[in-house]
């Protein structure tokens, strides 16, 4: 069941093709906490993607090794075409 729900949230998504439509759902179904999380996730695949090492972007992002590290985890073993948007 839980593969059906989230095919059905990345069908959402798909069909949002404007930034005020996005920014609304994500107010809508996320904190802002929530949020952020994925704003630095973000940011950390875009540096990762650079070929940034895990202390730089520590440093720039003001964030413990620790945090960069589990995204690096997630940037090694997930590549898929979204990374190619980065």
């Amino acid at each position: 069941m839980k593969n059906e729900f989230r095919k059905e949230f990345v069908e959402v998504l798909s069909n949002i093709s404007d930034t005020e439509t996005a920014e609304g759902f994500l107010d809508n179904m996320f904190t802002e906490s929530e949020i952020d999380e994925f704003v630095l996730r973000l940011q950390i695949f875009k540096k990762l993607k650079e070929g940034k090492s895990l202390r730089e972007i520590s440093s720039e992002l003001n964030v413990s090794i620790t945090t960069v590290s589990r995204g690096s985890k997630e940037f090694k073993y997930n590549h898929t075409k979204f990374l190619e948007t980065l």
